[in-house]
């Protein structure tokens, strides 16, 4: 086995044992967490402060499609002005090189 194949297994191991023992003591329980999340639900009866404001978003402003609608106009005028200024650059160039030919 390679020296760096050692290692990898070594620190492999290593955080194993670590997780393993974060694992065990954790300071809490599942079921004191869940003693405790059932106290708190049963005495404030909502967790209308929990809902993540995401909910109220619309269809447009939940997946960006505003701000990709503006990056893609954007990215599309910049296309169309490098692409306007290539062919006037190769249009002058053709120009000179016929000029030239023909004199």
């Amino acid at each position: 086995m390679h020296a760096s194949a050692r290692l990898s297994v070594c620190r492999y191991s290593l955080n194993a044992k670590r997780l393993s023992l974060m694992v065990r003591k954790k300071p809490v329980s599942p079921t004191h967490l869940l003693v405790k999340w059932t106290e708190f639900l049963a005495e404030f009866q909502t967790l209308d402060n929990f809902i993540p404001a995401g909910n109220d978003l619309n269809f447009f402003q939940y997946f960006s499609l505003d701000v990709i609608g503006v990056l893609l106009l954007v990215v599309l005028i910049v296309m169309v002005i490098v692409y306007k200024t290539i062919a006037l650059v190769l249009r002058t160039c053709c120009c000179w090189y016929r000029k030239e030919k023909k004199g």
